[in-house]
């Protein structure tokens, strides 16, 4: 039984999973200027329940999931510590334990987790293939990463060094009002509210904690007031050990997004996050906003609880049935060929006469008999058959009496 209850459980355990939404959950990244790298966050379709992947368990099997689900090739880095920037939004799921075989996050097993150790500083993050090679990006594509939106952070830019395309940090001696503005219109943003020649606080593990790039791919820029992109304009790259204390930063503006930014914007240090799309505020997300999922969840592993104990009783019913032993059909027999016994006759009562118990044996008596005409006595003999009362009783007097006379011999 106990067998029973331990399958009864594990079915409901997945049951809860199920219910909770792991496979209605999306998994996009955030604060690396693509989908293709930055940190992981998990969120619903309508996004009632979103937040942060804490870093436990956190590994290159994790991460190629979530590269092969973007389409973004396999991980080549992945982060934890929040390389990516901090932020105040909760986390909702934790603990991936990938194999080599999944290619996305929803199909490995994971916790929604409570654990109260991730904190701000312990966000997972990625780095994919696709993101870290600048062989499919024009020669002055630029990305900021680091950001809480996607206006703002350090700026990344592809370009061609030793006739090889790579991606590196813009030198922050490079930046200038006209590259700021330039950099911003190439991102779809109208202009720049801010930009520096060195990283500041929030942007700045970016840059320290991201170690495949390691290297400046900018180190002087010279951009015309109309340009629109990095490649209209003059780029050099000198060979120089990367600092990040001299890395450029842009805040852009131009966007609803961009109302939100860390740096420069209504919302400094608020500590939410913006994808693009919506705004999250700081001190939500998590398992706030999972209340009604669990208590969903814990109402349908209820039910299937009753329906799986009502399908084990059924299942031993029927085994019952058909391990029971098979009775043989009765052979009917013709009424005249059954044999039925005799009554017994009844024996009048006077013609049955009750032994009666002999108590004692009674010996042969001889007695003598009046001489017969030949002058000589006779002997007769006496039955030992003792004589009986009316009451059916035998006579022990006369019994006793002829046992006990001598034999006379006249």
């Amino acid at each position: 039984m106990h067998r029973v209850f331990g399958r009864v459980f594990v079915l409901l355990s997945l049951s809860l999973s199920t219910v909770l939404g792991q496979s209605d959950y999306t998994y996009t990244a955030y604060g690396g200027g693509a989908n293709c790298q930055g940190q992981i966050w998990a969120s619903t379709a309508t996004g009632s329940n979103y937040g942060n992947v804490c870093d436990d368990s956190w590994d290159a099997f994790d991460g190629n999931a979530y590269c092969q689900s973007v389409s973004g090739g396999l991980a080549v880095e992945v982060t934890t510590g929040s390389a990516w920037g901090t932020n105040k939004i909760g986390f909702l799921a934790g603990d991936f334990d990938c194999v080599s075989g999944d290619t996305s996050l929803t199909s490995c097993t994971m916790s929604f987790s409570t654990d109260t150790t991730c904190s701000s500083t312990r966000i997972a993050g990625v780095v994919c293939s696709a993101c870290s090679s600048a062989s499919n990006y024009p020669r002055g594509t630029a990305r900021l990463v680091g950001g809480a939106t996607p206006c703002e952070g350090v700026v990344q830019v592809a370009n061609e060094i030793a006739n090889e395309s790579i991606w590196g940090y813009m030198k922050g001696s490079a930046m200038t009002a006209a590259v700021a503005t330039t950099v911003c219109k190439s991102l779809g943003f109208t202009g720049y509210s801010a930009f520096s020649a060195s990283t500041i606080s929030s942007f700045s593990s970016a840059v320290t904690s991201v170690t495949v790039y390691n290297s400046y791919s900018v180190t002087g820029a010279t951009c015309g007031s109309t340009d629109t992109h990095l490649a209209n304009c003059t780029l050099q790259r000198a060979s120089e050990n990367l600092n990040s204390a001299t890395v450029a930063s842009i805040a852009c503006t131009g966007s609803s997004s961009c109302s939100y930014n860390s740096w420069g914007g209504s919302s400094y240090e608020s500590g939410g996050v913006h994808d693009g799309t919506t705004w999250y505020a700081p001190n939500t997300g998590g398992l706030v906003d999972l209340f009604l999922p669990i208590f969903m969840g814990a109402f349908g592993a209820f039910i299937l609880f009753i329906l799986i104990s009502f399908y084990v009783l059924n299942l031993k019913k029927q085994r019952k049935g058909c391990f029971a032993p098979k009775r043989r059909p009765v052979k009917k027999v013709a009424p005249a060929a059954i044999s039925r016994p005799q009554p017994a006759r009844a024996v009048p009562s006077s013609t049955v006469q009750a032994a009666p118990a002999v108590r004692k044996e009674a010996a042969l008596a001889v007695q003598p008999t009046a001489p017969n005409s030949s002058g000589v006595g006779a002997a007769s003999v006496v039955s030992s058959t003792p004589a009986y009362t009316a009451n059916g009783n035998a006579n022990e007097d006369v019994g006793d009496a002829g046992a006990d006379d001598d034999v006379a011999v006249q």
